[in-house]
């Protein structure tokens, strides 16, 4: 019960900072720039722009199609106080995160309000639309366009945070421990500690409520681990039986994988570093269950990378719709292919917005327009400010596991070794 009370309690603390320490301002810049309201909701010219560029004028004056193109490749875009990230030129990000994040609770928001309110159909949502937000704009506040996203962001981190570590630590409970325990644990019956320490950090607190793509990205991250541990739990459950019935069982897991990399990767290239070591656990632990076949494991790899490109093609032509159709140069590449297909084989290749921002983030000379710092102020400055004793815990456990390596058997440090990386 006490346990239930503290984390109701931190809870609702969330809640009440995601809505009323909003008001204010923002806690950083991104959370406007790169959490799309400044995209969708902050550039009132953005559409008579748009619509007077399909018009061959420009301030007045007749351009064209080289021209409108010429003014289209140079430093000036369209829009001048978008962030340079969306712009077409650089398409670093892609538009399909900060839709979900913002765009989409509001427009659900706004329809529900319209429902409830029974108000006429003049004011109904186009949600097929990524750049007509007048609808959304016009019936609701600034307020609302900036705590909507904020609350859903809230809801989200209590499913995909708190609920995939409370499942995490359910599944890496060993047997022995549950054992040992049972009498403490029924005694103690809520949420585990671990969520409650989780739920009492001021990331969650505070950057978890915010449509920040750290934050969807921690996100998927979580439920990357919770498949894997889910899939292991399996394997080791029913180890006495037919590895065969095992696979099969089990047999849509690569797929969700692949699926669920290809959505971190588009919200952040990042996420790259932190599913490798997991993909890597997953694929040794379908390699152990199968009696070390490798034939399986090809099978495992072949479905997720399947999967992954499959969902990697909806993310890139969701891109290439916000990015090439929309975008002022669109016309010019229609004289060329006229049907939207041949367009889309033509141009894509330039909306591949993980690879585009690899490239970016790879060169030395652009990171330094935005400010260096050795790599080392993340582990002495950046974490023991955001886990604060927690980040001294980590640093003191991964020295800890170098000693037990003698002691434990090959897999039992192979998964020590990549859970702690992945940490």
């Amino acid at each position: 019960a006490s346990r239930w009370f503290i984390y109701t309690l931190l809870i609702l603390l969330r809640f009440y900072g995601a809505y009323y320490n909003s008001l204010p301002g923002y806690i950083h810049p991104d959370e406007f720039f790169q959490g799309g309201q400044e995209l969708f909701f902050g550039c009132q010219q953005r559409q008579q722009q748009l619509h007077y560029l399909k018009k061959p004028t420009l301030d007045k004056v007749e351009l064209s199609r080289e021209e409108e193109h010429k003014h289209y490749e140079s430093n000036k875009y369209v829009v001048d106080n978008i962030p340079w990230e969306f712009e077409p030129k650089n398409a670093i990000r892609s538009i399909v995160p900060p839709a979900f994040m913002t765009l989409l609770p509001l427009r659900v928001y706004s329809v529900l309000r319209s429902i409830i309110t029974s108000s006429s159909n003049d004011g109904s949502i186009d949600c097929t639309s990524s750049v007509d937000n007048d609808a959304i704009v016009g019936q609701l506040s600034g307020s609302e366009i900036l705590i909507i996203p904020r609350l859903f962001m809230t809801f989200l981190s209590m499913i995909f945070l708190d609920g995939c570590l409370w499942i995490l630590v359910k599944y890496t409970t060993s047997a022995k421990d549950t054992t040992t325990n049972k009498k403490q644990s029924s005694r103690n019956s809520g949420p585990p500690i671990q969520v409650i320490v989780l739920a009492s950090s001021w990331p969650i607190l505070v950057m978890a409520t915010r449509p920040f793509t750290n934050t969807l990205e921690a996100m998927v991250v979580s439920l990357l681990l919770l498949i894997v541990a889910m899939d292991h739990h399996h394997h080791h459950s029913i180890s006495n039986k037919n590895s065969n019935n095992k696979i099969s069982n089990q047999s849509t897991i690569p797929l969700w994988i692949g699926m669920i990399c290809s959505i971190g990767l588009f919200a952040r290239f990042t996420f790259a570093f932190f599913a490798l070591p997991i993909v890597l656990l997953f694929l040794y632990n379908r390699w152990r269950a199968s009696d070390n076949c490798w034939r399986n494991v090809g099978w495992n790899l072949f479905s997720l990378a399947l999967s992954f490109l499959t969902t990697s093609l909806l993310f890139v032509t969701i891109d290439w719709y916000y990015y090439h159709y929309h975008s002022p140069g669109r016309d010019v590449d229609a004289t060329i292919c006229s049907d939207w297909s041949c367009r889309f084989v033509a141009t894509a290749s330039k909306y591949v917005v993980p690879w585009n921002a690899f490239r970016y983030n790879s060169k030395a000379t652009n990171l330094a327009e935005h400010g260096l710092h050795p790599r080392i102020t993340h582990a002495l400055v950046n974490m023991p400010m955001m886990f604060g004793p927690l980040s001294l815990v980590g640093y003191f456990s991964c020295i800890e596991t170098r000693k037990e390596y003698a002691s434990s058997s090959a897999e039992a440090c192979f998964r020590r070794v990549l859970c702690q990386s992945t940490i």
